[in-house]
């Protein structure tokens, strides 16, 4: 069911339109696995998985605002527009996936950087990060593309590095061109994307996210982070009392899982009503 099914998405660094699919409750479970090991690379390669196998019309490698904006609409047609937070006094609030990816199309021109860096010995490109920052200490390593010597055809193309590499050209570059680097990153990271603004009636603190810290990376994991067990149980009440296929599961949708629970959970409700106004005196044992 949900291989056929996609949804178009405007991405707004890009600026173009493409496909998204839903995952599947094996997906979405294999990636709850990843969360719970707290691999944050690991983690990451699997998200970047999940975009790869699951978005047409990609190109390109995309930058981390256009991939979190792919990851938040996967999350939202195949688990549900809302994301249901709960503040220190075990009260819950709401927020929609729609208007998480309205705040970021409405400022994601505040984050994109694309300028050049050079000296007399070095000329380095600086590019909007194409991958999550897991830890601070990656700053550096996510938003250099390219590095060429000053007067030289030749280029080395950043990305394409291990971090090994990547560090041990690092301190080689002169400190006035990485001060001048780590200033544009500190521009940026002046301006967060709001997610949820601090209410102090209602104890709520305030949820922001930024490209140029770990803060997207947290994010993405906590919109996709479910307990798994529960998961594990409603997988086992839809096989063993419901009687459906275990691939059949596995293969839809989460959101279409809960529905057929849903829908299973009615379906006994209704034969124990039923069964009562029949028999009054009918003890019906839960399932």
């Amino acid at each position: 069911m949900n291989n056929d099914f996609y949804i178009e998405q405007f991405l707004p660094i890009s600026k173009k339109t493409v496909q998204i699919k839903q995952i599947s409750n094996k997906t979405f479970f294999d990636l709850q696995k990843f969360i719970i090991s707290q691999n944050n690379k690991a983690t990451c390669r699997y998200l970047n998985n999940i975009i790869q196998t699951h978005v047409i019309g990609i190109e390109e490698d995309l930058n981390i605002i256009d991939k979190a904006v792919c990851l938040l609409k996967i999350r939202s047609i195949s688990c549900g527009d809302t994301l249901k937070f709960v503040n220190s006094l075990d009260v819950t609030y709401n927020i929609t996936i729609d208007s998480i990816l309205e705040k970021i199309n409405n400022t994601s021109h505040l984050y994109e950087l694309n300028e050049v860096i050079a000296n007399n010995i070095f000329e380095i490109t600086i590019d909007t990060p194409r991958n999550f920052i897991i830890n601070q200490n990656e700053c550096l390593h996510r938003i250099i593309k390219s590095i060429r010597i000053t007067g030289s055809n030749e280029c080395v193309d950043f990305n394409l590095l291990d971090d090994v590499k990547k560090d041990n050209i690092l301190v080689k570059l002169d400190s006035s061109i990485t001060i001048k680097i780590y200033n544009l990153i500190a521009l940026r990271q002046k301006n967060n994307i709001c997610i949820s603004s601090k209410n102090e009636s209602l104890n709520i603190s305030e949820i922001a996210i930024n490209p140029y810290n770990q803060s997207m990376f947290e994010f993405i994991k906590l919109i996709f982070k479910d307990d798994l067990v529960s998961c594990l149980k409603n997988i086992y009440v839809l096989c063993s009392k419901a009687h459906i296929e275990a691939e059949y599961i596995m293969s839809i949708a989460p959101a279409e899982g809960i529905l057929l629970l849903n829908m299973y959970v009615d379906e006994v409700e209704e034969q124990k009503k039923q069964l009562t106004k029949l028999n009054p005196n009918l003890n019906i044992p839960n399932e």
